[in-house]
């Protein structure tokens, strides 16, 4: 074996809150078959980047199903770094922060 072959790749699935059945098979299938650099985007942010190995999905527990895509990186630490981006994505992060201030100040309102 080569060296090149020996290389392990570390592999980060992604599920995304809307993304219809027919367009996600279509993108995953052209993506993995091209093996395209593909970003993961939140608004304007890049949260991840990384070559499609092939598609996901999970059932939603109200009905349906996410989709997501596994992507490969390069390395345990660009797959480490991306998973982390998506977990704390600033946007995300802000409105997260937002919500909870307005539900905290419903409820002291609540309670006078």
């Amino acid at each position: 074996m080569r060296e090149h072959q020996l290389q392990t790749n570390a592999i980060v699935t992604f599920f995304f809150r809307s993304w219809p059945a027919a367009e996600f098979e279509a993108s995953v299938t052209k993506a993995a078959r091209t093996k395209t650099l593909t970003r993961v985007i939140e608004g304007t942010n890049v949260l991840a980047e990384g070559t499609v190995l092939g598609g996901a999905h999970r059932p939603k527990p109200e009905g349906g199903n996410l989709f997501g895509l596994m992507l490969r990186f390069d390395s345990m630490r660009d797959a480490q770094a991306a998973a982390t981006r998506i977990r704390h994505d600033p946007d995300t992060e802000m409105r997260r922060r937002e919500e909870e201030m307005r539900r905290s100040f419903d409820d002291r309102n609540t309670w006078r």
